[in-house]
């Protein structure tokens, strides 16, 4: 089952998307992931630039930490996608 997750990755980037753990490397399936960034307004961008798929793969190299975004940052990503 797929849920909107927030993914903080080893870059310092911050990562709202739909999220499926996977059991194997890579362990980690995104889809439609975006960047958010800004504190007073909240920004997102779509991850990874210069990039049309929307199904993305990650190891758990990548990642710092997978967790739940706060209500604002969901909705803001629920409205883009």
């Amino acid at each position: 089952m797929m849920d909107v997750s927030l993914l903080v990755l080893k870059s310092g980037e911050y990562l709202v998307s739909l999220v499926e753990e996977l059991e194997m490397e890579p362990r980690v399936h995104l889809v439609t992931p975006y960047t958010v960034s800004g504190k007073a307004k909240l920004s997102l961008s779509r991850w990874p630039e210069y990039m049309v798929d929307e199904h993305i793969l990650l190891t758990s190299d990548s990642l710092l930490t997978v967790g739940e975004p706060t209500e604002a940052v969901r909705a803001a990503y629920l409205k883009k996608v």
